[in-house]
C-alpha cells in the first residue's frame, strides 16, 4: 500500500503540481519527498526548478548547492545552477558553473537539446558583465553548434554596435 507519504507518490504528485504551474504546492510536495528521500537528484531538480517558478532564486540555487555535491559528474547540475545564479545577478558565479559543465560535457555529449541554452547563458552573463567581444565569441559558439544564422548575426550586429557606441562615447569623452 503507497502512502501519501511515501517519496515516489509524492514526487509525482509534485510533479503533477509543477507541470500545471502550482509551484507553492510542488515545493511543498518535493521537500516532503526530499526529506523522506534526500539523496534522489530527480527530486532536487524539480524542487529547484519549482523554487526558480515562483522567482525564488537563491532557494533554487541552494537546492542545486546540493545536486551539484550529489552528482558532481553531470554537466546538467552545474549548468542549472548556473542558470539561478544568473538569474540573481551572480554573473561570475554563474560563469564557473557553465564552465565546469562545458568542461564535464566534452566527453560526454550529454548537452544534446540543451548546449545551445549553455551558450546563450553564457553570452548574456558576458554581456551583463560588460565583456561584449566574449559574449559575440559565445554567440559564435552557438551559431556554429546549431547554425542558427539569423539570431547569431542579428546578436553579433547588436553588440557590436553597442562596442562602437561605447568606443564613440570615449572618443567625445577624451
Amino acid at each position: 500500500m503507497v502512502t501519501s507519504e511515501d517519496p515516489d507518490a509524492l514526487f509525482e504528485r509534485g510533479y503533477e503540481a509543477f507541470r500545471a504551474s502550482r509551484f507553492e504546492e510542488a515545493v511543498d510536495l518535493f521537500e516532503r519527498a526530499r526529506g523522506l528521500s534526500p539523496r534522489r537528484s530527480r527530486t532536487l531538480v524539480y524542487f529547484a526548478r519549482a523554487h526558480y517558478g515562483l522567482g525564488r532564486y537563491a532557494e533554487a540555487e541552494r537546492v542545486l548547492d546540493a545536486l551539484v555535491a550529489l552528482r558532481p559528474e553531470d554537466p546538467w547540475s552545474w549548468f542549472r545552477r548556473g542558470h539561478a545564479r544568473h538569474a540573481q545577478g551572480h554573473y561570475r558565479e554563474a560563469l564557473e558553473d557553465i564552465d565546469e559543465a562545458v568542461r564535464l560535457e566534452m566527453g560526454d555529449n550529454v548537452f544534446d537539446q540543451g548546449l545551445d541554452e549553455l551558450f546563450l547563458l553564457q553570452a548574456s552573463c558576458w554581456e551583463h558583465l560588460g565583456e561584449l567581444e566574449r559574449a559575440i565569441s559565445s554567440f559564435e559558439m552557438y551559431g556554429f553548434a546549431y547554425g542558427h544564422r539569423y539570431v547569431v548575426e542579428r546578436e553579433v550586429a547588436r553588440l557590436r554596435a553597442m562596442i562602437d557606441s561605447r568606443k564613440g562615447s570615449r572618443k567625445k569623452g577624451q
